[in-house]
């Protein structure tokens, strides 16, 4: 495989992409609540409608593993055919680049050393292992600080098939 040189700037982009991706699924929802078994959800849009395609949104920057966590925290179900997310305002976590450094890169992975934000107060060094691919596609297979991040907490929802 070759060794492409992969610059600062597009592992701050890719980076910040990843970070921010649970909430661009989350925040497309549609403003209308539906009340189903006495909890509210919001229906997100045709573009992210199904498991398969949230899932595949993700894997853009995510390994499978965490993409599976990150829609299992959404805690979705599926009603009439289409996903829909629990309604509510999810906490406030870091997730903008403020500063990053390449730890180490070998053929296949980048180790990198980011500074995250929330905008406000909040900063976080994070650790993330980047599987480069032979396609020159980036994924994050291994991210530190998990632990204080509702999104990525282990998750053992098991996605309801179908509520009447």
């Amino acid at each position: 495989m070759p060794n492409t040189a992969v610059t600062l700037t597009r592992l701050r982009r890719f980076i910040n992409q990843a970070e921010s991706a649970w909430f661009t699924v989350y925040d497309s929802h549609l403003d209308k609540e539906i009340t189903v078994n006495g909890g509210i959800y919001f229906k997100l849009p045709l573009r992210f409608s199904t498991v398969s395609k949230v899932i595949n949104y993700f894997r853009r920057f995510w390994s499978l593993r965490f993409s599976r966590i990150m829609l299992c925290n959404m805690r979705p179900i599926i009603y009439k055919g289409r996903l829909l997310v629990v309604a509510g305002d999810p906490p406030i976590v870091p997730f903008r680049v403020v500063t990053l450094r390449i730890v180490r890169e070998t053929s296949q992975h980048i180790y990198v050393r980011a500074v995250l934000t929330d905008g406000i107060e909040t900063r976080q060094t994070v650790d993330y292992t980047i599987l480069k691919k032979s396609n020159n596609r980036l994924t994050i297979i291994r991210r530190t600080k998990t632990a204080g991040d509702f999104r990525y907490q282990p998750c053992t929802l098991m996605l309801k098939k179908k509520c009447k």
